[in-house]
């Protein structure tokens, strides 16, 4: 069990965010008319589960969609 996760936005382009879990790109959060999360294709098929059930909504905010990603994903015990 990690007790030590780690969530990093790391800004590609204009409006375009990796998503990094531990090290490893889990997806990626952009904007078109709201902010969305595109999850990347995982080894892990019970994270990719995780964020795809529950991370299908947009946010408004930048900040409120990193929020909430950063708190399912740290949640998350492997």
């Amino acid at each position: 069990m990690s007790t030590s996760n780690k969530v990093e936005f790391v800004w590609k382009d204009h409006e375009l965010y990796d998503i990094r879990f531990n090290g490893e790109t889990v997806g990626l959060l952009y904007k078109s008319d709201e902010w969305e999360v595109r999850v990347a294709y995982l080894d892990d098929a019970e994270l990719e589960i995780l964020l795809t059930d529950n991370l299908s909504s947009s946010w408004e905010k930048l900040a409120a969609a990193k929020k909430e990603i950063k708190s399912l994903l740290m949640s998350y015990i492997r």
